[in-house]
């Protein structure tokens, strides 16, 4: 699934949850001024992407309040999709980095506006990922 504004964009690749496991797998690229990051081997916890999935829902009925998704280490993938006002303008913000423990690390913080007409496309696609 790409979210994307113009050049800007976040590609997200997130499986099913794995069978016995509390987690699914992800990999992640991200464009934002020119600048670009990408991470394989992301995980998610379950329960924190359910959660995503539920704001998101609410989100694209209310256009108010804000959803956010996190790797299991916050610092290797954070992203919000968020109403930015009470007319229902979205943006989309966070980061992606190498984390901790290696040999350099780096972090890309990105955020941009996101057309309101294409929420109801990422709703529905995560929504039917949250329930494979």
């Amino acid at each position: 699934m790409v979210i994307d504004s113009g050049s800007n964009f976040v590609e997200l690749e997130i499986s099913t949850s794995l069978p016995g496991s509390k987690s699914r797998r992800g990999g992640i690229g991200i464009s934002c001024s020119g600048y670009k990051a990408f991470r394989n081997d992301t995980w998610f916890d379950e329960q924190d992407f359910q959660g995503f999935a539920s704001d998101l829902l609410t989100l694209g009925q209310s256009r108010q309040g804000q959803a956010t998704l996190q790797a299991d280490d916050p610092r290797l993938f954070t992203m919000v999709i968020a109403a930015v006002d009470r007319s229902g303008h979205l943006e989309v913000s966070g980061q992606i980095g190498t984390g901790a423990g290696a040999d350099a690390e780096g972090t890309l913080h990105f955020r941009f506006a996101l057309d309101p007409s294409k929420l109801p496309h990422i709703v529905e696609h995560i929504k039917t990922l949250a329930a494979a």
